[in-house]
């Protein structure tokens, strides 16, 4: 998507036209298998969310070698992430997020778009923080 957006300004500067071929699936693995594998030509580029950098610690096998077979280029986005719950919800603020989970272990749960992706990971991180994971280990993925 990002990529999309800023397509008609690179063919511009480059002064030939960029094709976007969206290989989505498997946490960024199967788009970047095919940036690592096509030929060291400078015509193929990938563009990867925060799965490609945790897939090699969350998947078995990797189908390429990321840091051989691929080079940084550019920090391209940084977005923003939102913590939400349901309206119904007796929480306004973490503080109390956290103490309900601490009053109800095991009971919450959360949502993300799968494993190594920005959402999972990102709760993944507010749990083990100290503060935070004692109070939220039971918190479950739905």
């Amino acid at each position: 998507m990002v990529f999309r957006i800023l397509t008609p300004r690179l063919s511009e500067n480059l002064g030939r036209q960029v094709l976007i071929d969206n290989r989505p699936g498997g946490a960024a693995t199967i788009g970047m298998d095919l940036v690592a594998k096509s030929p060291h030509d400078g015509y193929t580029a990938g563009v990867a969310n925060i799965s490609f950098g945790a897939n090699p610690f969350m998947l078995s096998k990797m189908p390429f070698d990321t840091e051989n077979d691929l080079m940084p280029v550019s920090l391209v986005p940084l977005v923003p992430m939102v913590l939400a719950v349901h309206p119904s919800a007796p929480v306004r603020s973490v503080k109390e997020l956290i103490a309900l989970a601490k009053a109800k272990p095991g009971s919450l749960n959360y949502g993300s778009a799968g494993n190594a992706s920005a959402g999972h990971l990102a709760i993944e991180l507010f749990k083990s923080r100290q503060w935070a994971s004692v109070l939220i280990d039971g918190l479950n993925c739905q």
